[in-house]
């Protein structure tokens, strides 16, 4: 009994063994691997508008700006101006110290009232002279005529004519010339001690901005003291290429755009397109006007000038980026049945965001615009918006 129950499990392993071997040796199924889908997003073709800008760098300069400097050097007697106050052409911004030139205005002053008495002297000296002068030729005319009859001698005559002589006369003359001549001096004297009164006196020349003060109170100064520029309008100053120079014309309108003033962008005006490249360079300085009412735009602020290139209307547009090149095709995807379908275009006109497609493509056409990198022609895809009609 032993040795049979040995005998059957002998059996029962030979057939565990023989079956698993059976098992091993029937061929498993083959397994179809599943196509992927990519990810892709559609937009149906339209027509549309499509514009070419170009954009120059400038920054912004005042319309005008003077830095005043007193005419003499001097002390500075009052400072009546800050940066960043506005002034009015005409108004008082530094004075200097007056008491020197005051004293010498005061000087002049009576050194010209003694003059103006000389002058009065003179002239009635020389007003009793030539009285005495028209008598001495009556007496003359006299003697004359009693010399001719016998009536009067030679010495009475010659008397007479030493009598009626110009000597006295002009002598008087010039000696109220000489007086006049002094209260001349005296008046200019008054006039210069005056102007360089004035002079201590800064004023600004235009209505502006304070933009710099270096004047202090009770120190001397001979350079700049105030800067007033002009800030409404301001300038845009900016170069130009040959190739755009004769795009612009005085007058015309320009788009600017000053980020750190505001987002949107200004109407500037074009005011000066200089007719010579700039000294060692090869473009052309032009300039343009911005209001500035409320002073948002500031001196040496960075500036964006956007110029019109070229315009095309009721043209197909499409995303640049949906345009890619293959084997040095220039292609674009599109999508028939859930594949993508690769054909060839001719690209015309592209501002880098959108670009016109001269051939290959017609209005409601479904191109892919986003996830083209990896397709091939016929590769399987998934929009994403699951819309295929409009790339916004």
């Amino acid at each position: 009994m032993a040795r049979t129950g040995k005998i059957s499990k002998r059996l029962l392993m030979i057939v565990l063994l023989t079956t698993l071997l059976l098992s091993a040796c029937q061929p498993s199924e083959v397994e179809i691997p599943t196509e992927r889908a990519l990810s892709v997003e559609i937009m149906e073709v339209s027509y549309g508008d499509l514009q070419v800008r170009t954009t120059l760098t400038g920054q912004v300069h005042p319309l005008e700006e003077v830095r005043l400097a007193p005419k003499m050097p001097g002390t500075v007697r009052q400072v009546y101006v800050s940066v960043g106050d506005r002034v009015q052409a005409g108004e008082t911004l530094v004075t200097l110290d007056q008491r020197d030139l005051l004293n010498s205005i005061r000087q002049s002053e009576a050194a010209a009232g003694i003059a103006e008495a000389g002058v009065a002297t003179a002239e009635a000296g020389l007003a009793a002279v030539e009285e005495q002068h028209q008598q001495a030729l009556r007496e003359l005319n006299r003697i004359q005529t009693l010399y001719q009859q016998g009536a009067a001698t030679k010495q009475q005559l010659e008397q007479a004519e030493m009598a009626a002589s110009d000597n006295a006369l002009n002598s008087s003359q010039a000696q109220v010339e000489q007086a006049r001549a002094q209260l001349n001096q005296a008046q200019v004297t008054i006039e210069v001690a005056r102007s360089s009164l004035e002079d201590t006196v800064i004023r600004a020349p235009i209505e502006g901005v304070v933009t710099e003060v270096n004047a202090k109170l009770g120190e001397g100064i001979s350079g700049p003291a105030v800067t007033v520029a002009q800030l409404n309008p301001v300038v845009v100053k900016t170069t130009v290429s040959e190739y755009l120079i004769n795009r612009f014309e005085i007058g015309q309108e320009v788009s600017v755009k000053i980020p750190a003033a505001q987002t949107e962008a200004y109407q500037g005006t074009v005011s000066t397109i200089a007719p010579a490249p700039g000294t060692g360079s090869l473009t052309y300085p032009m300039e343009m006007e911005i209001s500035n009412p409320d002073g948002v735009i500031k001196i040496g602020m960075f500036a964006e000038v956007e110029l019109t290139m070229e315009t095309r209307e009721n043209v197909i547009t499409i995303p640049s980026e949906a345009v890619v090149i293959r084997e040095g095709r220039t292609v674009v995807f599109l999508v028939e049945e859930e594949r993508a379908v690769m054909r060839e275009v001719i690209v015309g006109v592209d501002n880098g965001q959108t670009a016109e497609i001269a051939y290959g493509l017609n209005a409601g056409d479904r191109i892919i615009f986003s996830g083209q990198d990896f397709l091939e022609d016929g590769s399987l895809i998934n929009d994403v918006n699951g819309k295929g009609s409009d790339a916004s």
